[in-house]
C-alpha cells in the first residue's frame, strides 16, 4: 500500500477474464496458440494473455474461472473487487493469501491458490469484472473463517466500512439471519470493537491496544476538537474526552520532515488547550507493552494538568455541518440503484 492510505480502490485497467480453449480461436486461444508464450494457463483448462496486468485483481480472476454457476468470489477477494483497498491479498506476515471461493459445488478443490468454502453465494451477489462476488456482509463472514487473528477481523470490518461497502448496522442485521453459520461468533466479537470512522488499518490496531491491553475506555474516533472560538484544533485518531487524552497512529508518511513538523505543531497546540497526546507508528503496534506504556504516560500527564486548563470543546460552532452517516449514505446509494433498475 502507498504511504498515504486510501481506503478505496478502482479496478485496474487491462484485466482479462481467462477463457477456455476454442478450436476456432474466437472465444479463446486454439490449442496450438495456447502453447506459445503469449498465453498463460491458469488451470481448469483456462488461459489468459501473458501480458495481463500483474495485480491482485487479475490473480482473483484467474482463480475465479473455476467457479460453477452457483458460486461466487468471497472473503478478502470479494471485498477487494468491490473496491476496498486494504484487502490486497497479502497477510501480515507477507504470505500470499489464497483466493476464497464460495460454492455448493463439491468438485471445487482447495489448494495453495484457492480457499474453498462450501455454501451458496446468496441472492445479493453482484458481477464485477466478469465474475460473481458475494455481498460485503457475507464476504466478511467468510473472512472470519479464514483470518486467524481476532484483532485483524476488527481491522477488516473497519476497512470495509471505510470503503463505504457496508456498515455496522448492516453487518449486525446480516448476522441475525445466519445465527449458526461458521465464523458468526468471531465476527460478533469483532463487531463489538469495530468503528465506522477509521481511516487506516493502523487506527483500529492502536485502538485495540488502548482498550484491550491498556484497559482504557473506548475512545472516540476521528472526532473534531475545537477551541472555544470555534476553530478546529485537530481531528485526533482517538480521544478520551473525560481524561483529555488523544492518540495518533502515524503511518510512514509522517516520517517526512514536513509531516513531522505539522504533527509537532498539532501536539503543541493540543497541549496548550489542555489535551495530552500519545503517538504510535507502524512498528510500534507489534510491541503492545511499549504502546501501553505510552498510553499510560499520557493519562498520567493529563492528571497533572491544573484545573481549568481545558480550553477545548467537542461542540461545533454555529453553522458547522456534520457528515452524513454511513448508513444514510449507503441507503441513499441503494435508492439510486433501485431507481436505475426501475428505469
Amino acid at each position: 500500500m502507498s504511504d498515504e492510505f486510501t481506503p478505496t480502490c478502482r479496478l485496474p485497467s487491462g484485466l482479462v477474464l481467462p477463457t477456455a480453449l476454442d478450436p476456432d480461436g474466437r472465444a479463446g486461444p486454439t490449442r496450438g496458440r495456447a502453447r506459445g508464450g503469449r498465453w498463460v494457463s491458469v488451470g481448469s483448462g483456462h488461459h489468459r494473455p501473458a501480458d495481463a496486468p500483474d495485480v491482485v485483481e487479475q490473480r482473483i480472476l484467474d482463480v475465479a474461472v473455476r467457479l460453477g454457476p452457483a458460486g461466487a468470489v468471497t472473503g478478502w477477494a470479494a471485498l477487494r473487487l468491490l473496491g476496498a483497498a486494504f484487502f490486497d491479498g497479502v497477510g501480515r506476515t507477507g504470505a500470499v493469501l489464497g483466493v476464497p471461493l464460495r460454492s455448493p459445488d463439491r468438485q471445487l478443490r482447495a489448494g495453495p491458490e484457492l480457499v474453498a468454502i462450501r455454501g451458496r453465494a446468496g441472492s445479493e451477489r453482484a458481477v464485477v469484472a466478469g465474475v460473481r462476488v458475494v455481498s460485503p456482509e457475507l464476504a466478511l463472514l467468510d473472512h472470519a473463517r479464514a483470518e486467524p487473528d481476532d484483532r485483524e477481523l476488527v481491522v477488516a470490518i473497519d476497512m470495509a466500512c471505510a470503503a463505504s461497502l457496508t456498515s455496522l448496522r448492516r453487518i449486525t442485521a446480516f448476522l441475525a439471519t445466519r445465527p449458526r453459520a461458521p465464523g458468526v461468533r468471531r465476527l460478533r466479537w469483532a463487531l463489538r470493537w469495530a468503528h465506522e470512522k477509521s481511516l487506516s488499518p493502523g487506527e483500529p490496531r492502536l485502538r485495540l491496544i488502548w482498550v484491550l491491553d491498556a484497559q482504557r475506555p473506548l475512545p472516540l474516533c476521528n472526532k473534531p476538537v475545537f477551541d472555544l472560538h470555534g476553530q478546529v484544533l485537530a481531528v485526533p485518531d482517538l480521544l478520551d474526552p473525560d481524561a483529555g487524552v488523544t492518540g495518533e497512529y502515524n503511518g510512514s508518511i509522517h516520517r517526512r520532515a514536513s509531516a513531522a513538523r505539522r504533527d509537532a505543531e498539532r501536539d503543541a497546540a493540543l497541549r496548550r488547550h489542555g489535551l495530552e497526546t500519545m503517538a504510535a507508528v507502524g512498528a510500534d503496534v507489534h510491541d503492545r507493552d511499549l504502546v501501553v506504556e505510552r498510553i499510560d504516560g499520557a493519562y498520567a500527564r493529563a492528571l497533572r494538568l491544573p484545573p481549568g486548563e481545558r480550553t477545548w470543546t467537542l461542540t461545533p460552532p454555529p453553522g458547522w455541518t456534520d457528515e452524513v452517516s454511513l448508513d444514510e449514505a449507503l441507503d441513499h446509494r441503494d435508492r439510486l440503484r433501485e431507481q436505475e433498475w426501475d428505469d
